[in-house]
């Protein structure tokens, strides 16, 4: 698949823009005389264009990475019926992003193992609806895991389901610690690889918009992992975010199994993707995905891969281009 010229975005460059912009202030009076100037001016002066370029290089470049030669990354929407599950790999960790409802837990399981996976070094749990985190206390007992990743949330919308207990009783049993999503913060994937997360910025209504929202990069890969977001919470994001370009990317992940309830026109023009995917069970009660938002994916890319219809899918990656492949395609 062609992959679209992307806008790289910074975070926390501040600093690094305000020394540029001084510099260039400087830049400025020497020009003026820089054929009169002395020898040593003179290569001051140079040198000052010098770490102007340099400087604005790195902002333009400071979130691209560049994977190592032969480097990969495998991203796998596994089939889970009406709810979630997406594995991240890469040449050195393997992250998890939700775990289907309470009996997938042993489908999640036994997919990792056959890939051989033993641990996990970051389980993502992006809200605590049971379709989204039902099967994750059985992913924490039967994986080595390291981080635990969860949205903070106010007292009032803490769940006293059975489901969120077992979870938190899972968590407590290995003596793990819950990692509040924080946004901006950055987790190293090792091979290239960097997830960046992106929400929730601010308290919202509702289990949905308070979905941990999640960018990965590889070299000129990018995805988006949205849980289940609303239309507050796309406007929170498009609202809130130091810079909304980092949105932008190509590989969307449609939030809330493709209710309409989600994915409105200005969300979708902000992310711009190449792809989308949709996780969702043949024939749920939900009628996900919507009409509405198929036709309106449709008009951004006819790439569209839904696990109702194709099975787990696999997106891999070699850090400029992708394929796709689907069980469907297998058989």
């Amino acid at each position: 698949m062609a992959k679209k010229k992307k806008k790289q975005y910074s975070i926390g460059l501040v600093p690094l823009l305000t020394l540029s912009i001084s510099l260039s202030i400087l830049l400025t009076v020497f020009l003026a005389g820089y054929f009169n100037l002395s020898p040593a001016l003179k290569r001051f002066s140079d040198n000052v264009i010098t770490v102007i370029n340099t400087a604005f290089d790195s902002v333009e470049n400071s979130h691209s990475t560049k994977p190592p030669v032969g480097s990969n990354l495998e991203v796998h929407y596994i089939d889970v019926g009406q709810g979630d599950s997406i594995l991240i790999r890469t040449s050195q960790k393997n992250v998890l992003i939700d775990a289907g409802e309470n009996n997938k837990g042993d489908v999640v399981v036994n997919y990792l193992k056959k890939l051989g996976i033993k641990s996990l070094d970051i389980i993502i749990g992006t809200h605590p609806h049971s379709d989204h985190i039902g099967g994750m206390d059985v992913v924490i007992d039967n994986m080595n895991i390291n981080t635990v990743i969860m949205p903070k949330l106010p007292d009032n919308m803490i769940p006293t389901t059975r489901t969120y207990e077992d979870v938190l009783k899972s968590i407590q049993r290995k003596n793990l610690k819950i990692t509040p999503a924080k946004p901006y913060d950055e987790y190293d994937l090792g091979g290239g690889a960097k997830l960046t997360i992106l929400a929730p910025l601010t308290n919202l209504k509702g289990l949905n918009n308070m979905s941990v929202v999640s960018r990965l990069d590889f070299g000129e890969c990018s995805f988006i992992f949205t849980g289940d977001i609303e239309k507050e919470a796309e406007e929170s994001l498009l609202t809130n975010l130091k810079n909304i370009e980092i949105l932008d990317v190509d590989i969307y992940d449609t939030p809330h199994h493709g209710s309409h309830s989600s994915s409105t026109a200005k969300f979708l023009k902000a992310v711009s993707p190449k792809a989308a995917m949709i996780s969702c069970g043949q024939g749920n009660d939900y009628g996900h995905p919507h009409k509405e938002t198929i036709t309106k994916l449709s008009k951004i890319t006819d790439e569209i891969h839904r696990t109702d219809l194709e099975g787990s899918v696999i997106i891999k990656c070699d850090g400029k281009t992708y394929t796709f492949e689907s069980e469907k395609t297998k058989g």
